[in-house]
């Protein structure tokens, strides 16, 4: 499994994780694309990671999930948002 490269801020701790799923089919691109799911004491984690790109998200916080929006239209993920709740870890 990919490793995310992540540490909580609140405890300092390394996360590891939880689930990994391809998302390559799913953009506009050619790279290989994968969701990295973890958790953190203040949430859940989705990480997207894509060519040289890593961004990570608590998406289940309102103000991220506008900025999985937002980013989705930049990086070629079209409906990204649906494939990250389909594909997230239970509570």
């Amino acid at each position: 499994m990919r490793t995310v490269g992540l540490y909580d801020s609140d405890t300092g701790q390394s996360l590891e994780p939880i689930k990994e799923v391809d998302v390559s089919a799913l953009q506009t691109r050619s790279d290989e694309a994968y969701l990295v799911y973890t958790q953190a004491r203040r949430g859940r984690i989705v990480q997207l990671q894509s060519g040289c790109v890593s961004i990570h998200y608590f998406y289940d916080e309102p103000d991220s999930r506008k900025m999985i929006e937002e980013d989705a239209v930049r990086l070629g993920f079209p409906d990204i948002l649906r494939v990250v709740d389909e594909n997230a870890p239970e509570r």
